[in-house]
């Protein structure tokens, strides 16, 4: 159950994502960055690009790298209808 993994409710929400999120809403859900860097270091997230986050168990899909994309470009890009 993800409510139960080191993710807290963070991984409720980046499992809606496909696994991911950004450091900006994991740090809204109670992650500091001091466990960020632990979650990484254990192997149990990754940081494709700086700021955008993943959960190593999440299956890799066109969809998260959509979100990956759309979330490192800081708001200045967006995944059109067919993407």
């Amino acid at each position: 159950m993800i409510a139960c993994s080191p993710f807290g409710p963070a991984g409720e929400f980046a499992a809606s994502r496909h696994g991911v999120l950004t450091r900006s809403q994991a740090a809204s859900f109670g992650l500091s960055p001091k466990v960020i860097a632990r979650l990484i270091r254990d192997g149990l997230v990754r940081e494709p690009v700086p700021g955008v986050l993943v959960a190593v168990g999440a299956p890799p899909t066109w969809q998260q790298q959509l979100y990956v994309a759309t979330l490192a470009s800081s708001g200045a890009g967006v995944a059109g209808f067919r993407s």
